[in-house]
């Protein structure tokens, strides 16, 4: 039995928490909205970190850097942090791996998680899938050792870099699978949709510094189909949304990410296509419509 913290409190944080309790593990939770916490022990910051040998930041990527470093006080420094956050960081266009890196104390054991696990399917004991990336494989194995007696099927990588940037292309590239399913475009511009984001993205890993082969992980490319078509994805609300009204009202990490991509990418921009149909879309307000006509031209 391990002691696990998990820092936010919301859907995916609560999903992994109940699975880890159901795993025999000894699971506490703290959240800066404490409406978040009211089904749960009350329990302060430094009591839920206190010893804890495994931490989940169960944040999106625009709170990472905050919430690492109000925590990195009280981290054990046996602990090994575990980030499910999955786009870039607004301020300095940093991958997760890179904000773990450069932000917690030094010395602190980290690894990055991806993998199709939609948390309300994992929430109710549903199949979920997850690559565990780490420095080294003996680091990686500890925190797979976590999901043994779950229904999440683990593996691990030690391109840590690679699982990051595909968390974040996959939610990049599901934004447009929604916007193209709000529009109800056909199964077949979809499927072509679909298809050319793999290419995309298979491009940008490497441009971004993943490896080859991370591009080809089951859990990876599976994570981007399930985020492309669950209603439950926030990242597939938000393209659904911006589908029928223009814009979105809220903040998913894919929208968040477009901006921030084409500006780390510059002048390459210019060769992904799809990359430059959200911009049109989700930056300069152009009428979804007529973007994707134009996008036909070009095909």
């Amino acid at each position: 039995m391990a002691k696990i913290a998990i820092i936010g409190a919301g859907e995916i944080g609560l999903a992994l928490g109940k699975i880890f309790t159901h795993a025999d593990h000894a699971v506490f939770y703290w959240d800066k909205d404490e409406d978040r916490l009211r089904r749960h022990p009350t329990l302060s910051l430094p009591e839920v970190l206190d010893n804890a040998e495994f931490v989940f930041m169960c944040v999106p990527s625009w709170c990472l850097r905050e919430a690492l470093v109000f925590c990195g006080h009280y981290f054990s420094r046996n602990s090994i942090v575990v980030a499910m956050s999955k786009g870039l960081d607004e301020n300095t266009g940093q991958t997760v791996d890179e904000l773990l890196k450069k932000v917690l104390p030094k010395g602190q054991a980290y690894a990055v998680l991806g993998g199709p696990m939609i948390a309300q399917e994992i929430s109710d004991s549903g199949f979920g899938a997850g690559v565990v990336g780490a420095k080294n494989n003996s680091l990686a194995e500890k925190v797979k050792s976590l999901f043994t007696k779950t229904d999440i099927f683990v593996t691990i990588t030690n391109d840590i870099r690679g699982v990051a940037v595909m968390n974040t292309l996959k939610n990049i590239y599901s934004l447009a699978m929604g916007i193209f399913t709000g529009l109800k475009l056909n199964y077949n511009e979809r499927g072509y949709l679909f298809g050319q984001s793999l290419l995309e993205i298979n491009k940008l890993n490497q441009i971004l510094g993943g490896k080859k082969a991370i591009f080809n992980n089951p859990a990876m490319l599976g994570d981007f189909w399930a985020t492309s078509n669950s209603s439950d994805s926030l990242n597939h609300k938000v393209g659904l949304e911006i589908a029928k009204y223009g814009s979105a009202g809220g903040k998913s990490e894919g929208l968040v990410s477009v901006p921030i991509l084409l500006k780390i990418l510059g002048k390459k921009a210019k060769t992904f296509p799809i990359l430059l149909m959200l911009e049109k879309i989700t930056m300069f307000k152009a009428d979804p419509k007529e973007v994707i006509a134009d996008w036909h031209k070009l095909n």
